[in-house]
């Protein structure tokens, strides 16, 4: 069956994976099925710059955007995604359908809220529109593929609120659904502390800690913040915090190669990773082209650079 673009393109060729590319060595799919519980995956897949790592030809965004992820899902370094597309606009269940059939049943996908969807008024955030607009169709959409949904507020959002915005948020995750998993993702420094590690207790929610220009490293996140037990912990490698998101961009593109290696968060993400799978976590890692360069190659990095990869 052939697979549609879902965001209004047209038809595609299959997208091929690159037989060549360093990360689809056999050694790394050796050594990931020693890691059973670590998901590394990037933000997104439709990048032309990544032919030769992830696809063997060219191809436009929107033929990669259509049938790219199942090349994608092909290569052995990848467990997940990240689908940012639906923090913009909500999609359907046919569309979340049409993504969970270019992929195996193993893989996982990390997928961000609907921001519209998210936020607060004076009474909560509406958690009955949250459900049907967004949380049935990813959960139908998916099923076993969805992995982690991620609630992501944007920095200002507590002074957005008149700094209620946490009294608000409570309620709503007291009544998320407790057979899905989430993670959320605060930008506001202020918010990270014992108020926040309040509001979380009993709601099955952990923080995802995130490499972003505003917000202190992850393990201090972690620390203000401590993941309940039981749950995934989702690491999010967003971007260089000494760029904002244009920079980044115009610097690495077409992000084919690293161009500024980020080592010492490397190394602190490879030993807050390692410490959560030594504790019988379940990891997730997503990249960000704007990170590094080049996703794909950030992630390779981190994966060499674990002890307890065996390649």
């Amino acid at each position: 069956m052939s697979q549609l673009d879902l965001f209004g393109g047209h038809e595609a060729d299959r997208v091929e994976v690159s037989p060549d590319s360093p990360l689809s060595r056999t050694e790394v799919a050796a050594g990931l099925k020693t890691l059973p519980g670590l998901y590394l995956g990037t933000s997104s897949w439709s990048f032309p710059g990544w032919r030769g790592l992830v696809y063997k030809d060219d191809h436009t965004p929107a033929q990669l955007a259509a049938t790219g992820l199942r090349a994608y899902a092909e290569v052995p370094l990848f467990r997940t995604v990240s689908l940012d597309r639906t923090y913009y606009k909500p999609m359907s269940y046919q569309q979340f359908r049409e993504l969970s059939e270019q992929v195996p049943s193993e893989f996982r996908f990390v997928v961000k809220a609907p921001r519209e969807l998210l936020k607060p008024t004076a009474s909560g955030i509406d958690l009955s529109l949250f459900s049907r607009e967004f949380l049935t169709p990813v959960a139908r959409g998916l099923g076993e593929n969805l992995g982690v949904v991620l609630l992501q507020f944007p920095p200002g959002t507590n002074a957005d609120h008149g700094g209620r915005f946490l009294s608000r948020l409570g309620p709503f995750l007291r009544g998320l659904p407790r057979g899905l998993h989430f993670s959320l993702e605060i930008r506001d420094q202020d918010l990270l502390g014992p108020e926040l590690t309040e509001c979380l207790k009993g709601t099955g929610v952990s923080i995802c800690a995130s490499i972003h220009s505003t917000l202190p490293n992850p393990d201090q996140q972690l620390l203000k913040v401590p993941p309940l037990p039981e749950t995934p912990l989702v690491f999010r490698w967003n971007i260089r915090p000494s760029l904002d998101y244009e920079q980044a961009r115009n610097r690495y593109q077409p992000f084919n190669r690293l161009q500024s290696e980020d080592t010492g968060r490397r190394t602190l993400l490879v030993k807050l990773v390692e410490r959560a799978l030594k504790a019988g976590r379940m990891v997730y890692l997503t990249a960000n082209n704007k990170a590094e360069g080049c996703a794909p190659l950030t992630l390779l990095r981190f994966l060499e650079e674990l002890s307890s990869y065996k390649a």
